[in-house]
């Protein structure tokens, strides 16, 4: 999905939009690691310019401002997790089984992408306005596509009445962007375990079990 020179707009869920050129791809892997160290604010274009090899006034025929680093690791971030968003639409089974499968998919996208994810989590505030209320859209995109999985449970009668779609979706979102936090690709569990372990909390806590739940 599309990271585009210059900070251009691209819709997190826009699967029509073309790959980021390797070069430009270099420049916003380069971005999020120095954020992800130092901190949006810390960081300069020098230094992202010094990582991938190039001169300072180069990196401006990708860029205009720093912002747009900032903007372009957001948008990749969030590219690959609406690759998954795609995915899940299409998905077949019933509501607890797409469901599970939604959450399982986000939580490998997330672990796949933990630097970038890591920015959002901690440098959204940096954006300025229309750009940070364009990420907040795509990120209320996904949030209500999760409430529409819960809702879709509940009037199965598969997921707890009780539950509030707005709360158990920001809980579950919560502890999945989380996830940077602690995680490690070398670490005694692999994505795949962690991410199962994620579903497996979620569902066993919303689930009915009798019905009188129903």
């Amino acid at each position: 999905m599309a990271t585009t020179a210059k900070g251009q707009s691209a819709a997190a869920s826009d699967a029509s939009q073309s790959a980021p050129r390797p070069r430009e791809r270099q420049i916003y892997d380069a971005a999020a690691q120095l954020i992800y160290r130092k901190g949006y604010a810390a960081t300069s274009n020098q230094e992202v310019a010094d990582a991938v090899g190039m001169q300072k006034g180069s990196l401006y025929y990708y860029i205009d401002t720093k912002e747009d680093l900032l903007f372009g690791v957001i948008r990749q971030a969030y590219d690959s997790l609406g690759d998954h968003l795609e995915l899940s639409r299409k998905h077949e089974g019933d509501e607890l089984e797409r469901l599970r499968y939604f959450i399982v998919g986000y939580a490998k996208a997330a672990m796949d992408n933990l630097v970038p994810v890591a920015v959002v989590e901690r440098d959204l505030r940096s954006l300025s306005e229309p750009r940070r209320s364009e990420v907040i859209r795509w990120r209320d995109g996904y949030e209500a596509f999760l409430r529409e999985l819960i809702q879709a449970g509940q009037d199965a009668g598969l997921v707890r009445r009780s539950l509030d779609t707005q709360l158990s979706s920001i809980l579950i979102f919560t502890q999945i962007h989380g996830l940077h936090v602690w995680y490690s690709p070398t670490g005694r569990l692999s994505a795949d375990e962690v991410a199962e372990a994620v579903a497996d909390l979620v569902i066993s806590g919303i689930r009915t079990l009798s019905p009188a739940e129903c």
